[in-house]
């Protein structure tokens, strides 16, 4: 019973491949004339890297390209700080190690690396741009026989939305569900909190629960394809790429008769590997350390969330 038990706990980090590489098409890429030839042979290279890393087959030359992608040789290079530039905007890839930190006044919590330094950005936005930040709490429809359940305890990960979500104005997020593929809205689009639509007395405060949360959260998306159309007038002073977001229902995988509605948004500053997994980003920062790549399949999840090797750089050596 013991070692059954032992044995299954190897599997709580497991990363499972569920999709392919999905890579960028040349002949659709923004790039310069004189560079097109270099980024069509980088590319074939990428897809024969990314394939030997996902069947463990890769050779040291396979590293040693890849690694011309770690931003200290890239920042050596003719005018390779202005490339390095580039990804100062770009999610961090970070671990998982968890650090205990003090929230909700005394009360002690434990976060993932990426969490916290998203809790980190976010309050610094805050403080420098002197706006409130919401703590929005999900629900969880509960049937009369169920009252007394706690769903908010099941792991963020059982429903692929969070428990808790802190966000103000200004505020990086990602998009974690495909709400609109043809329109870019899918999973990993990147964008910035604009404001809330709050119901009527709507307050994070209130003792009515569906006046505690906004009925939705507006997001300006960086790549968004509205072919003209609007969700807001000209003269809210929102731009045609704002998009509101609303409530998301999702199925525990453990339990699917509880459910869990939150926003599908997530802190953009940094995430961890595994939870970038399904995502395409149009740039990426990468931090491994040696312990996590050692992982299987863990730099393969990391390194094809871009479609091309000039969207990634790795923040530590490689």
């Amino acid at each position: 019973m013991g070692l059954g038990v032992a044995f299954r706990k190897e599997f709580d980090d497991a990363v499972l491949l569920s999709q392919r590489h999905r890579l960028t098409d040349p002949t659709k890429a923004d790039v310069a004339d004189e560079d097109r030839e270099a980024f069509i042979a980088d590319a074939e290279r990428f897809s024969e890297v990314t394939d030997r890393i996902s069947d463990l087959s890769w050779t040291e030359d396979d590293y040693k390209w890849l690694a011309q992608r770690n931003r200290s040789e890239m920042a050596r290079r003719p005018g390779g700080q202005k490339e390095v530039e580039k990804f100062l905007g770009a999610p961090l890839l970070m671990d998982t190690r968890k650090q205990r930190v003090k929230r909700h006044g005394e009360e002690k919590e434990s976060l993932d690396g990426a969490d916290l330094k998203n809790l980190e950005e976010l309050m610094r936005l805050a403080r420098r741009t002197g706006v409130p930040v919401v703590r929005l709490q999900s629900y969880h429809p509960k049937r009369e026989t169920e009252a007394q359940m706690k769903a908010e305890l099941l792991e963020d990960d059982d429903f692929g939305l969070a428990s808790e979500l802190c966000l103000c104005e200004g505020a990086r997020v990602l998009l974690t569900r495909n709400l609109w593929v043809q329109a870019g809205l899918v999973n990993g689009a990147q964008g910035v909190v604009k404001g809330f639509v709050w119901p009527a007395r709507g307050d994070p405060n209130s003792d009515v629960s569906s006046e505690r949360a906004p009925i939705c959260v507006i997001v300006e998306f960086e790549d968004v394809q509205l072919e003209g159309k609007r969700f807001f007038s000209e003269e809210s002073g929102l731009s045609e790429r704002c998009v509101p977001i609303f409530h998301f229902e999702a199925q525990a995988e453990s339990d699917k008769n509880v459910k869990r509605q939150q926003f599908p948004l997530t802190l953009a500053w940094a995430l961890t590997h595994w939870k970038s997994q399904g995502m395409t980003l149009k740039r990426v920062r990468i931090s491994l350390t040696q312990m996590t790549a050692k992982q299987v399949g863990v730099g393969f999840v990391t390194v094809t969330r871009v479609g091309h090797p000039w969207q990634l750089m790795f923040e530590t050596d490689l």
